[in-house]
């Protein structure tokens, strides 16, 4: 893997760590809609730059950025997946 595609790896891995606290802020029982609404954007924002990050990769840089960010992403969907169960 190349300087340019491990320096957006660690670029999507240090956003992570907001997102992530917005997040957990998010699915706490006294968020704010707007709170709520906040974080989900954010980490929409995140999966986006994810997913435009693997585009134009050559095949075996694509699966390394795959596998070294999974947690992350994983983390994100599931979190997202709680706040949509939410109840309003």
């Amino acid at each position: 893997m190349n300087d340019f595609v491990e320096k957006k790896v660690r670029d999507i891995q240090k956003a992570a760590e907001s997102v992530f606290d917005e997040l957990e802020a998010a699915t706490s029982g006294d968020a704010a809609i707007e709170d709520i609404e906040g974080a989900k954007a954010l980490a929409s924002n995140l999966l986006d730059q994810y997913n435009d990050s693997l585009n134009g990769l050559e095949l075996e840089d694509r699966e390394e950025v795959k596998m070294k960010l999974n947690y992350v992403v994983e983390g994100i969907r599931e979190k997202l997946v709680l706040l949509k169960e939410a109840p309003e």
